[in-house]
């Protein structure tokens, strides 16, 4: 499961210690379930905050929060938004969890996020997203119309 630390519903992100709490009882769950559960815990900060060159300060703490999720019994550490090769390489270093990187246009190749130290890709959104255009050109010509926006 992937496990977002940011306020669902609201704003912000949960403060380490409460997120690092809410991994805690999920692991305690699964694992009084008896199921196998990989817990992706997932920051947002990097989606918060678009801007590349403001990212590399929250590198500090996305390392604190890979440390604590960790330590509750997270399976891996999910940065989605996070796309400089140079951060991506810095958290995967800080992390002691394996990294997921969330593909994106401009994004390395994979082969090239795993010699950075990403262990996991996701695609995120964007392959529906490709699709939805293509689908949208493919009608439209159909029918002999503009492609809508």
């Amino acid at each position: 499961v992937n496990f977002e630390d940011q306020i669902v519903g609201g704003d912000g992100i949960h403060p380490v210690e409460v997120q690092a709490d809410r991994i805690r009882a999920i692991r305690k769950a699964a694992d009084e379930a008896g199921i196998p559960l990989f817990i992706n815990a997932r920051t947002d900060l990097f989606l918060k905050e678009r801007d590349a060159d403001r990212q590399a300060a929250l590198i500090g703490d996305a390392g604190t929060r890979a440390a604590a999720y960790a330590e509750a019994g997270a399976s891996g550490f999910f940065v989605p938004g996070l796309g400089r090769e140079d951060l991506i390489e810095r958290i995967c270093a800080a992390s002691p969890l394996p990294v997921n990187a969330m593909m994106m246009p401009g994004m390395p190749d994979r082969e090239r996020l795993a010699a950075l130290g990403v262990a996991r890709i996701s695609h995120g959104p964007f392959p529906y997203l490709a699709m939805m255009d293509a689908l949208k050109s493919a009608a439209a010509e159909a029918i002999g119309t503009p492609v809508p926006a």
